[in-house]
């Protein structure tokens, strides 16, 4: 099952960068935030969040 997420409160700069990022990749701007979301999830699985964050 897919869950959606609406992220706000990203600045103009961060949103240049995430469609830079992605036209550079040829993909959409959403497909990389879910590419993202994923890896870093899978990192945090992996490891102790608390190593991560700080």
């Amino acid at each position: 099952m897919m869950e959606s997420i609406l992220v706000r409160g990203l600045s103009v700069e961060t949103v240049r960068l995430l469609d830079a990022e992605a036209a550079r990749n040829q993909v959409s701007r959403n497909t990389l935030l879910q590419f993202m979301l994923s890896r870093f999830s899978k990192e945090v699985a992996l490891n102790n969040a608390t190593e991560i964050l700080l």
